[in-house]
Parts: structure tokens; sequence; C-alpha cells
């Protein structure tokens, strides 16, 4: 079968960026119920076992960086197909590791195929569509992902509880094997090569120029804070539910399963309700929101009380306002900059997952067998987002400040 351009707004083409974005979900939330059980077989640490996560995270954020850039400059195609070979490859070796030292390079290699699928979902639908068909088909695709963020970690925790930890690898291999060929054999080219896109001193330029705007670094801040609290919990909250307080893998995904619909809701809502009550507005509600989600799992856990049926209602009301921070924070971020709105999502999303990875140590160094230092910590990074917004980002959102840049 020979390779073809996507349909623009076809049903095939929601699909497959929607299976593209599920690399993410399929490479984290289902492996982290396989923690303990990943430990206990290597006969390891904490500390070295949370390394196979926040190295995944380490890679991701670097291969964001790589990814555009070279997809603007070779296609779409090309950087995609061999981005998806080595995930398939350190995938399998993942599975196949026989130490922990192992699944550690292999976690990080992965993660540098997996960037090409996340970054280039988004890239393809602009290609192909104006921005407001875009963002309806990103809608579509993020609903996706926040179905599969409910069944993704209970899928991995009964994996792990019937299969084995080694089977969320090769399960995903097959899955993303059958991708890689769809992608050779179906996919075609969706941009026009860029000669400048890898050139040093205009990438270096276009970063600065990010860099040093306030409400790129703001809303950037917010949303890297935002998530660094939610992978906290992704990252120690296995090692707080199953080796703390008992909860079996499948229970612990279960926890998965009452966020999603919370957040979703949300995000839906967001786009409903921005044009009424504007950025501001909502962006406070949701901090705010999340700061009582999370300071309710940290009263729970300094009182020693993190029972299902108390912990869910917090979850819930942190889902719910990460909800509303996400998609604020994103589509803020990228407004001023039309030109360079590839180069900025890429640097947001590097930055999201380098911080993110951060967190995984901080979980490592800081984990005591109780929950109280993971709620913490949560609690800290939310605190740090609402005090940036209400101090440096806050001021400048409704300042005019779209460039041409």
């Amino acid at each position: 079968m020979s390779a073809k351009t996507p349909r623009s707004g076809s049903l095939a083409l929601i699909l497959f960026v929607g299976g593209l974005v599920a690399v993410g979900p399929l490479s984290t939330d289902m492996y982290v119920p396989a923690l303990p059980s990943i430990r206990v077989g290597f006969d390891s640490t904490v500390s070295l076992v949370q390394l196979t996560f926040s190295l995944f995270l380490a890679g991701f954020a670097i291969g964001q960086l790589i990814v555009g850039p070279l997809s603007d400059r070779f296609g779409r195609r090309p950087v995609l197909a061999g981005g998806l070979g080595l995930y398939v490859l350190m995938t399998l070796a993942a599975g196949l590791a026989p130490s922990v030292e192992w699944l550690m390079a292999a976690r990080f290699l992965q993660a540098l195929g997996a960037a090409s699928a996340w970054v280039l979902s988004r890239a393809i639908v602009r290609d192909l569509h104006a921005p407001d068909e875009t963002t309806r088909i990103l809608g579509y695709t993020s609903a996706l992902m926040g179905a599969m963020s409910t069944v993704v970690p209970l899928a991995g925790g009964l994996i792990t509880e019937t299969l084995g930890w080694r089977w969320i690898f090769y399960l995903v291999t097959a899955f993303a094997g059958m991708y890689l060929i769809l992608v050779v054999t179906w996919f075609g080219e969706t941009s026009e090569p860029n000669r400048d896109a890898i050139r040093p001193l205009g990438m270096a330029r276009n970063i600065a120029t990010l860099r040093t705007n306030r409400v790129f670094s703001g809303y950037a801040a917010c949303l890297c804070l935002t998530l660094g609290a939610m992978f906290t919990f992704i990252a120690g909250g296995s090692l707080v539910f199953i080796d703390g307080e008992g909860l079996s893998p499948g229970a612990f995904g279960a926890l998965f399963v009452a966020m999603a619909p919370a957040f979703s809701l949300s995000s839906f809502l967001t786009g409903r309700a921005v044009r009424r009550f504007g950025p501001k507005t909502l962006l406070a509600v949701g901090i705010g929101v999340a700061l009582v989600g999370v300071g309710g799992l940290f009263v729970l856990a300094a009182a020693d009380f993190l029972t299902l049926y108390l912990v869910v209602p917090s979850l819930m009301a942190t889902a719910f306002g990460v909800g509303f921070i996400m998609p604020l924070s994103f589509s803020g971020a990228l407004a001023p900059y039309p030109r360079i709105a590839g180069t900025a999502s890429s640097l947001i999303g590097a930055m999201q997952a380098g911080f993110s990875a951060l967190m995984g140590l901080v979980v490592a160094a800081i984990f005591d067998g109780t929950g109280t230092p993971v709620m913490g910590m949560m609690l800290v990074l939310m605190a740090l987002a609402a005090l940036t917004y209400a101090f440096y980002l806050r001021p400048v959102i409704e300042r005019p400040s779209v460039t041409t840049a």
C-alpha cells in the first residue's frame, strides 16, 4: 500500500493522531503501578527504580527539543518513522531488561522515540488545518487521552498482578510496532521541508525571544509547577499507596479512574466558558481548586488517614483544577507567537517534562515510607503556582502582547 497524505478532518486522521497521543499515557501511566513490583523483582532500591521513571521524563524533554526542528527540516514522515522505530526497539529492550540499570538506559532511549509521537501529533494536525479546526481536532484527541488516563493505569495494575510487569512493555511494543507499519505504509508527508529550521542562530534567537517574554514565561511556570505536582503524585503515589498503605496495583490504578472524568469535565468547560469569563478568571479558579485538592491530600497524609474514600474527593478536586490550567496555559503561552508556535510548543513541552523529571528525583530523595513528604511537595508546588499567577502572570494576561515573531 502506498503512503498518502491523510485527508484533513477525516475520522482516519483523528484516530491516527489519537494513537500518537496515546504513546504518552502508555509510556508513563501504564507503567506507574508496576514500580513496586519492579523494585522487588530486581531487589533494588526506591531511588534506583524511581530513576527509571525520571530518566524517561528527562529523555522526553530532550527529545521534544530535537524532534520539532528536525521535522521542520526533513518532514514529519521520516522523523516520525525513525522515532517510532527507536521507541519499538527500546520498549522491547525494557521488557527484556536483566537489571535495573539496563531498564534505566532503555527507558531514557524509549523516551527519545516517544517524543516524536507527542510533538508530531500536534504538528501534523496544524499542517492540515486552519487554527480553529486545529483546536477542534486536538480537542477530540485530548478527550481520547482523558479516556485513556482512566483505563491505562488500571490496565497496568491488572497486567502487573496477572502476567507480571514485563508484559506491560511487551504489549506496548506490539502496539507501537503496528503503528510503525501504519506510518510506513499509509501515512504521507504533510509539510514542506524548511532548510532554515535547524540553523543554530535562528533557533537560539527564537528561544531567547520566548524566554524573555513575561506572558510566555508566566504561563509556562504555572503549567510546569502544576504538572510537577501531578507527576509528584504519579511518581510517588504508587510507593505511598501500594508499599505504605497496602493497596494492590489494580486498586491503585483505580485512583486514576476517579480523576479522569473531573479533568475531562473542566477541560470541556474551559472551551465553553473562556469567551465569557476570560482566561484570567478561569485560570484563577483552576489554580484555586487544585490548591484546595492538594491541601486536602496533605492534611490526610499528615493525619495518617489516607483512606481510599477520603483520598478520592481530593484527587478529583485536584484533577478538576488541572483541567482548567492545562489548556489555558498552553494556549496562552503560544498565542503571542503565531510564527514560531512550533518552537514555543516544543519549548514549553520540554520544560514541563524536564521539571517533572526533576520532581521524580525529589520524590526518591524525600520518600520515607509515608505519604506526608510526597503530599507536602505537591502542596508546595501548587502554592508556588498560585503565587506565580497572582504576582507575575495575572498583571500581564490582558496586556496586548501578540508579536509577529
